[in-house]
């Protein structure tokens, strides 16, 4: 009996262990740990400690200008606005975590661990439309939400906004459309916060909801349409397609006919708290890190701008008042006839179901820096070259141009003025009558004054004139300098 109850006690321990083995298998399947962060961003930029905040990256391959959600373009799913990145980091950075700016460092990224279309905070007046990263002190949490008070509850100030014309608002690359940053001080005190970021549970699929502009008011001002796709998230992933190349490679998304198939992990945090703070190659103050106010230099000035952003929020607050449900109208442009059938590619080969094949998007606009507008089958997320190295898009002819201008045609404006008769009146007779032909000169008088009293006075320039064309005969003062005149046959 007592073999059997030992017996017994092996056979539970083993069972015990095989499921605590087969656990973490299980979770793995499900998602990736937050290393996987650090494994995307390493070739694209480096990681830094920013005292208070801990590890944080910030890319290295982009220009002073450069600003997050950017280079890129907003397409419109059941999720709300979601941002389509042309940067191979774009995977991480502009769906999981924050942004902030730091002296000295450009825009740095926080991690974070909660997918989204988008963190931004949105405002918009009647002629503009304008979006800010969130900053790590908008923490998520999902039975709050954010909303308009987001401004002056995290301190967003107006350096933080991209803002363009709502007519540029479709563009397919926004960053050449985005009005002047000197511009946002003006902006943002006649625009208002629109800001609504919550869950969205139709259809069965819980997804963090961007919400913003309206799309049906926007849609209808826009000079290229912006793309209605129903959102698949794909929260299975590999790790090793990171940076494969060829057919292996990672495609962060992709749309199969009129659905955005994205990939979008579950990410957990690493075991290490102290993880992406090891990996830092500096660390920077507290006090270094910018709200966005620092382009506005007197203090009652800047205090007045706050003093205005408050009062539009009504005294809201996150304790106050939540993000507003999804309501259904702001889901009628969403596709909702999809196929499943079409929605089965594997991450990283791109299989195009639709009859109509992909236009190129070289082919499909007159300018090489603007990609096109994606079309079905196209991908959203392509890897291509960061824009940044992209050529600018608008020529502008420079003060070289102009000076070429007037160097080409003056060999046919004399015609066109007809001063080529001028030279001739120009009453340089004085010169050839140095040959001392007196005999000569008196018999063709008669004509030659006539024309003279009708011209007008010689000017400096007309010797050159006539040497430059000397297609036009120039009579001379006798009536005969051509060649074969009289006067050489009598010396």
């Amino acid at each position: 009996m007592q073999k059997k109850s030992i017996a017994l006690s092996l056979l539970i321990a083993m069972l015990v262990t095989l499921i605590a083995l087969r656990a973490p298998t299980a979770r793995a399947d499900d998602g990736v740990s937050g290393e996987f962060f650090a494994d995307a961003l390493a070739p694209y930029g480096e990681w830094i400690n920013v005292e208070g905040y801990g590890g944080c990256w910030h890319p290295t391959k982009v220009d002073c200008d450069w600003a997050p959600y950017t280079d890129g373009s907003w397409a419109y799913t059941n999720a709300g606005w979601t941002w389509a990145s042309y940067e191979d980091f774009g995977l991480v950075v502009y769906h999981y975590g924050r942004w902030m700016q730091v002296q000295g460092q450009g825009w740095c990224w926080v991690p974070g661990y909660e997918w989204a279309p988008a963190w931004v905070s949105w405002r918009s007046n009647a002629d503009a439309i304008g979006w800010a990263p969130l900053p790590p002190e908008a923490r998520w949490q999902g039975e709050i939400g954010i909303s308009v008070w987001v401004d002056t509850a995290y301190d967003i100030g107006p350096g933080s906004y991209n803002f363009c014309h709502i007519r540029d608002f479709g563009a397919p690359l926004l960053r050449g459309v985005m009005i002047n940053r000197e511009e946002n001080f003006t902006l943002i005190s006649t625009t208002t916060n629109i800001t609504n970021i919550t869950y969205n549970n139709f259809g069965g699929n819980r997804v963090v909801f961007n919400g913003g502009p309206s799309f049906t008011a926007v849609s209808a001002v826009v000079t290229h349409p912006i793309p209605t796709l129903t959102l698949v998230q794909q929260r299975q992933f590999n790790a090793g397609q990171l940076h494969a190349g060829g057919a292996g490679a990672l495609i962060a998304s992709r749309t199969v006919g009129n659905q955005l198939i994205v990939a979008a992990p579950s990410v957990s945090a690493p075991t290490d708290p102290n993880f992406f703070t090891a990996k830092a190659t500096k660390t920077v103050p507290a006090g270094k890190v910018m709200k966005g106010w620092e382009g506005i230099k007197d203090p009652a000035s800047r205090q007045q701008l706050k003093q205005k952003i408050q009062a539009q929020t009504k005294g809201l607050s996150p304790e106050t008042t939540h993000a507003h449900v999804v309501a259904a109208a702001e889901l009628q442009a969403v596709p909702s006839n999809t196929k499943p059938a079409e929605v089965v590619p594997s991450v990283g080969t791109p299989r195009v179901t639709n009859s109509k094949p992909a236009t190129p998007p070289a082919a499909a606009v007159t300018k090489p820096a603007v990609p096109a507008v994606p079309a079905a089958g196209a991908q959203i997320f392509p890897r291509v070259t960061p824009p940044v190295e992209k050529p600018v898009e608008k020529p502008v002819a420079g003060p070289g141009t102009e000076a070429r201008k007037p160097t080409t045609p003056t060999a046919e404006i004399p015609p066109a003025k007809k001063e080529v008769e001028v030279p001739p009146a120009k009453k340089e007779p004085p010169v050839p009558p140095a040959s001392k032909e007196p005999e000569a000169t008196p018999a063709k008088k008669p004509a030659t004054p006539e024309k003279a009293a009708v011209r007008p006075a010689p000017t400096p320039h007309a010797t050159p004139r006539e040497e430059s064309h000397p297609a036009h005969p120039t009579p001379s003062p006798g009536g005969k300098g051509k060649k074969g005149s009289p006067t050489p046959a009598k010396d």
